[in-house]
């Protein structure tokens, strides 16, 4: 058997899916959570992720990133969290 105890016990790397959503639409995402929501026309000041999801679903394609048409909550989330936006 190739690899032994170690090989059998943890998994080898794999390239995984491909990316989808490329670095110009997570800059354009953080753009907009940079911003406040009341000058995208929302009534509150800060943004919620509900208010933030259905926004860049709204407004994806328009702004040239049709892949975030159909972005999730989670998705967006993962972004915030590795860009460090709180």
């Amino acid at each position: 058997m190739d690899g032994g105890i170690q090989s059998a016990l943890f998994d080898a790397q794999r390239q995984g899916r491909p990316v989808e959503i490329m670095n110009d639409a997570v800059a354009w995402i953080i753009d907009i959570v940079c911003q406040r929501s009341t000058n995208f026309g929302y009534a509150q000041e800060l943004w919620t992720l509900k208010n933030l999801h259905q926004h860049i679903q709204t407004h994806a394609v328009e702004a040239g990133y049709p892949r975030l048409k159909t972005i999730t909550k989670p998705m967006v989330q993962k972004i915030l969290k590795n860009s460090d936006i709180k």
